[in-house]
């Protein structure tokens, strides 16, 4: 079913936690023809995981808890011209068929993996690679480029950040929307889309009234607007620096190989303050997480065709 056909276009962002996910929601949900909805397979992902999240009996009650039912509303709904539908990668359970991603235009949300481990870290200590959603993202990604015959849309959070109209401005364009310039400021505040743990994950970007540029103190447009907690950022200038140790350094000098067509590139890890904060067995996950994040990263986004 194309979009012509269908009168309504199903953009599917599928992100991993601790992203802009949510910033990305409120721009599309301030447009003048869009529709959210925020994570719909949340529930579902619980009630098989059984996962101990904020809110947990509060989710399951809010939503459906089979895939298959969640599958055909987000197939089926017209609640206007543009449906955007928030998705977490992590909630692709073992299993279910997704065949019904055909029906979405799928677009790709990618964060720097050493700044996603720590900041879920400080809400779950211990967590698989799968929890973060990197593996079935990039699955995901594969499926679309061998059905599309080339990448999706990629969007990169920092790139994202540094500078949104550009960035939006071009995804608009491959999705086939006009671009709105409300898509970069909203009010402040909750709202009714929001999935009930808005609570205990969206503190940050219930203040925000747009992208903050992460390469300056001030916001470009409007507020800060991240998922993530406020003490997901880089050391301050002049604080004391953190030690790395040999693995660690190991790490983040190794040359770590990703696919480009069918040769192999090599891609230096550079050493950054998040990725010196990583305790043994994060830096073990991380060389995992880099090649995938190195994988879509070579597509996002970055504005410069607009």
């Amino acid at each position: 079913m194309n979009h012509a056909e269908d009168s309504c276009l199903r953009v599917a962002m599928w992100s991993g936690p601790r992203n802009i996910s949510t910033a990305m929601m409120r721009s599309f949900e301030n447009r003048s023809d869009c529709q959210v909805v925020d994570e719909p397979f949340y529930a579902a992902y619980l009630a098989t995981t059984g996962l101990e999240h904020p809110g947990f009996e509060e989710i399951v009650a809010s939503q459906p808890t089979r895939w298959q039912t969640v599958a055909e509303r987000l197939t089926t709904e017209r609640p206007a011209a543009v449906y955007f539908q928030k998705h977490m990668t992590q909630h692709l359970l073992e299993g279910m068929d997704l065949s019904f991603t055909r029906e979405l235009r799928n677009c790709f949300l990618i964060r720097d993996p050493a700044r996603i481990i720590l900041s879920y870290a400080r809400v779950r200590p211990s967590f698989s690679l799968e929890e973060l959603g990197i593996p079935q993202q990039v699955a995901l990604f594969d499926a679309e480029c061998e059905r599309l015959g080339e990448a999706p849309p990629v969007l990169d959070a920092a790139l994202t950040l540094a500078d949104p109209e550009r960035v939006l401005r071009r995804l608009c364009q491959l999705l086939g929307i006009e671009f709105e310039a409300g898509m970069l400021r909203w009010p402040a505040g909750p709202r009714t889309t929001d999935g009930v743990w808005s609570p205990y994950w969206y503190s940050r970007v219930l203040e925000s009234t747009g992208f903050e540029s992460p390469l300056s103190a001030a916001p470009s447009r409007g507020a800060p607007s991240r998922d993530e907690s406020k003490e997901d950022k880089a050391p301050q200038r002049g604080a004391r620096p953190v030690v790395a140790n040999a693995k660690s350094k190991q790490v983040t000098k190794q040359v770590i190989r990703r696919r480009d067509g069918d040769s192999a590139v090599q891609a230096q890890v550079k050493t950054t303050a998040p990725l010196n904060l990583l305790k043994d067995e994060q830096l073990e996950m991380y060389a995992l997480a880099q090649r995938s994040y190195e994988q879509l990263r070579r597509y996002a986004i970055d504005g410069a065709s607009v």
